[in-house]
């Protein structure tokens, strides 16, 4: 414990490494060969990297397993953030305002405890976020309707061809009769109309039809 304690009062009582535990916590002052307050925390930096870089691999993986899908842009937003924050900190000679403010709330912690604890409520947050994401926001997100409008899309196709297909048959009825030229034209602007009303109706009717459906089977489940 004496040991402990003249280890405390050493960086405490140094200007230097108590700027540096404020800043950048207790490992960064355990640098032995550090002389200057930027060797110090040229030493901290790569300890703080692996840190976000954990989160960032922390969120990839949920992305790639599909845990924790509500809020997955604003996590990779919160995390840039509090990495920005915390190398403002180690940088700067003055508090960041937000770190000040808190401060000034907590004046018994120091600048690198109170980053700490903005960094667990947001993990907390997220945590929190994931829980009660699915009782908030409405089912109808997870319907892909980007699948289903190219399935549909599809159909419609089809069924363009087979009235093209009408068309000519008719066509070729009335082939050698002098009617030809009149017949083509009437048909051509029944076509016309008929791709225009008639299939995007059949569309839009098919489209709201398994869409409802599709909502139905994920409020079963």
């Amino acid at each position: 414990q004496f040991i402990l304690v003249q280890h405390a009062y050493n960086v405490l009582a140094d200007p230097l490494t108590r700027f540096v535990y404020n800043h950048a916590g207790e490992a960064a002052v355990m640098c032995q060969t550090c002389k200057t307050v930027s060797d110090y925390m040229l030493a901290a930096i790569p300890r703080r990297l692996a840190v976000y870089l954990t989160y960032v691999m922390g969120s990839v993986a949920m992305q790639v397993f599909r845990i924790g899908k509500y809020g997955t842009y604003w996590r990779y937003i919160a995390i840039g953030s509090f990495a920005a924050l915390e190398l403002a900190m180690m940088t700067r000679t003055t508090d960041p305002v937000l770190i000040r403010v808190l401060l000034w709330m907590a004046p018994h912690r120091t600048s690198f405890e109170m980053s700490q604890i903005l960094q667990q409520v947001m993990i907390c947050f997220f945590i929190a976020l994931n829980q009660i994401g699915p009782q908030f926001i409405p089912q109808e997100k997870n319907v892909n309707t980007v699948a289903l409008a190219k399935q549909l899309l599809a159909t419609t196709r089809n069924t363009t061809a087979e009235i093209q297909g009408k068309a000519e048959r008719l066509a070729g009825f009335y082939k050698d009769t002098g009617l030809e030229r009149l017949a083509s034209e009437s048909f051509e602007n029944e076509l016309q109309l008929g791709m225009t009303i008639g299939t995007s109706h059949k569309f839009r009717e098919e489209y709201i039809d398994r869409l409802n459906a599709e909502r139905s089977q994920i409020a079963l489940k």
